[in-house]
């Protein structure tokens, strides 16, 4: 049997992904702590041993070794497998979306970049300004090396910008007026961080399409917390003593601006088609 072209770039894209998403994990697991994602290898944390390649095969070892340690047996967290099937998927939807291109790329850098930022951000309530410099600086400069050339590009260099000055103006305006007016801290400098970064992959309009889905999707989940008493709060040190939100249900808003980030680089025209007919037929 003759395997054809696309069916070996869509299994490409997958494994690509997947590989990648292992790569995740060592982002995910070290920079929080500031330590190098390259030195040293991958290692048990427990007992040093370093993690040979066949024990290091996306998702597949992890269910060989039945989620342990070789050496010594020591758990090893469903996030690894979690991730690398994530990557593998965002690897396959990114073929499909973009082809093999060189949007394809462009765009993996955003969605990998932007999976790590929302784990980090759900997992420790940190937001790696160096993961989001390094993205912003991708999404901004091939825009403008693409606007240099006079090359068209799945995104203009002006909605880059104008996506990048939105996103990053509106939440710091939200920031701004909460801690002024209202006398609480509402969002982090780094909500407005990563929104800005994002306006720069997915322009002006993408942002607020993006920002009213996350406020939405991240509203349903708080209301859902608090039916149900169940509190998440932000840790001691982030917050100030007297601030209202300390012992309320809280949230790190990240997750839910790159989850919107995604939805409208994949459903963005027909998300808006659909809101623009459902508003035409309830006037």
């Amino acid at each position: 049997m003759i395997i054809s072209l696309e069916s070996l770039l869509t299994i490409a894209s997958i494994f690509f992904g997947a590989s990648w998403g292992s790569f995740l994990n060592v982002v995910i697991s070290r920079v929080p702590e500031g330590l190098s994602v390259v030195s040293p290898p991958s290692r048990c944390p427990k007992c040093g041993n370093g993690i040979k390649f066949y024990d290091n095969i996306p998702v597949l070892s992890w269910i060989i070794l039945r989620g342990k340690c070789r050496h010594c047996k020591t758990s090893i967290s469903i996030q690894y497998p979690i991730i690398e099937l994530l990557g593998a998927l965002m690897g396959l939807a990114l073929y499909k979306e973009f082809d093999l291109s060189f949007e394809y790329f462009y765009y993996f850098v955003f969605v990998f970049g932007g999976i790590a930022l929302a784990y980090i951000d759900l997992k420790t309530w940190l937001v790696p300004i160096s993961i989001v410099v390094i993205m912003a600086s991708i999404g901004l400069i091939i825009p403008l090396i693409f606007f240099i050339v006079d090359i068209p590009f799945y995104i203009t260099l002006k909605e880059s910008l104008l996506g990048l000055a939105l996103g990053a103006g509106i939440i710091s305006f939200i920031i701004l007026f909460y801690k002024y007016v209202r006398k609480m801290d509402a969002l982090g400098w780094g909500d407005a961080y990563v929104l800005g970064m994002i306006g720069l992959y997915i322009g002006n309009k993408g942002v607020l399409v993006s920002l009213f889905l996350a406020t939405l999707q991240a509203s349903i989940i708080g209301i859902g917390m608090i039916l149900i008493n169940k509190k998440s709060t932000v840790p001691y040190d982030d917050v100030n003593e007297n601030d209202p939100i300390k012992n309320k249900a809280a949230l790190p808003f990240v997750p839910f601006l790159v989850i919107a980030g995604f939805e409208y680089l994949f459903f963005g025209e027909k998300l808006i088609n659909w809101y623009l007919n459902f508003m035409k037929s309830i006037t």
